[in-house]
């Protein structure tokens, strides 16, 4: 595989020990961030779903009660 940088991240790169390790980690660390904000926003959208489901039933039971049963 072959990546092309941009001049000024190229040079910071210069001189590090395993610039390959290096990228690979920071490649690593921003796949595994995106993953976590995807999951998070899932888990959030259940949440909201659960919430709405949770006030439907209990506007479904309130009927109920309501009628005297």
């Amino acid at each position: 595989m072959t990546i092309t940088f941009p001049a000024g991240l190229a040079g910071r790169l210069r001189g590090r020990p395993n610039v390959s390790a290096f990228i690979a980690a920071a490649i690593r660390e921003k796949l595994d961030r995106e993953a976590r904000v995807r999951a998070k926003t899932a888990l959030a959208a259940a949440y909201r779903r659960a919430a709405q489901e949770e006030r439907n039933l209990i506007r479904e039971w309130d009927g109920v009660a309501s009628d005297g049963l």
